[in-house]
């Protein structure tokens, strides 16, 4: 009987200073706001939950067209994109969580004429305000990160600047279906202990994700996708708030496997199954399999 509550997803301006014409800067987009994640992200990946509409400022550059000096070898398209968003307001405070990210990489045509197209990337994300601050003024949501507990407050025990390279290749057709490869490396280069309490020989600092997925969902009915992959992201691998909410049931220090089907309904309509079996690496070890199931509509 309560009043349903309005939340807002996306709400941004988009600034396209060179929209027409096919000149090296005509693909770059200045964005301000709450927005689409930015960054080019996987299938399963590590530092981002697919859900998550990061507020802040933005840069995207994709090229409108292959580069001319390697145009007669291979088809490379490179881009780059690149933001600074707030984690959250503390009041009066000057030092406010905060990540600022920049990624580079391209789509690249290898050649042979199969159509196949190798996407790399490499990102830097840069965490600031986390180490040493209470969790509960961060977030309220699981982390998994590493703490340290002074009394009864519980704090960030290490920094979070995360170097990560990522790589999709994908294959227009295998047995009448397309295929796509894919894997996630990412490594906290800034996990220093907080103080004397943290084994700094303990290593928790690394996460990757790897995995296939063949088929596509179209508007013709039966139309399929299934998917599998493999995961570990390791304590302070990445900031926990913002990780993937549905791998081990959010946060970090989970591994496991990751399976789901599709299937196309109509134009307007999809259903999914996915099946997530994770364990926890260090602590109680728990194990959590989480089945969901999805009807996707459309309009």
């Amino acid at each position: 009987f309560d009043k349903k509550a309005i939340f807002v997803d996306q709400a941004y301006g988009k600034y396209t200073p060179w929209k027409r014409g096919s000149g090296t800067l005509s693909g770059l987009s200045l964005i301000g706001g709450k927005m689409e994640n930015p960054f080019v992200i996987f299938p399963e990946g590590i530092v981002w939950d697919h859900d998550v509409t990061p507020e802040g400022v933005a840069m995207q550059w994709k090229s409108a067209g292959p580069l001319p000096l390697l145009d007669r070898l291979l088809s490379v398209k490179p881009f780059a994109n690149a933001g600074g968003f707030a984690i959250t307001e503390i009041a009066g405070d000057h030092g406010d969580p905060a990540v600022f990210g920049y990624q580079g990489g391209a789509d690249i045509e290898l050649p042979g004429g199969w159509g196949w197209v190798f996407q790399p990337a490499v990102s830097y994300y840069n965490f600031t305000g986390i180490k040493g601050r209470n969790i509960a003024g961060v977030t309220n949501g699981p982390s998994g990160n590493s703490v340290v507990t002074q009394g009864s407050t519980s704090k960030f025990a290490s920094d979070y600047n995360l170097i990560g390279a990522q790589g999709k290749l994908s294959i227009p057709a295998v047995l009448g279906q397309p295929v796509a490869l894919y894997v996630d490396y990412t490594h906290n280069e800034d996990n220093r202990p907080l103080s004397s309490l943290d084994d700094p020989n303990v290593d928790d600092d690394g996460a990757y994700a790897a995995g296939i997925q063949i088929g596509k969902i179209t508007e013709k009915f039966g139309s399929w996708q299934v998917y599998y992959f493999r995961k570990r992201v390791e304590t302070d691998a990445t900031f926990g708030a913002i990780a993937d909410s549905d791998f081990g049931g959010g946060g970090t220090n989970h591994k496991g496997h990751i399976l789901g089907v599709s299937m196309g309904l109509n134009k307007w309509a999809s259903v999914g199954l996915k099946y997530l079996r994770t364990d926890e690496i260090e602590g109680s070890q728990n194990r959590f399999d989480t089945f969901q199931a999805d009807l996707q509509l459309k309009y």
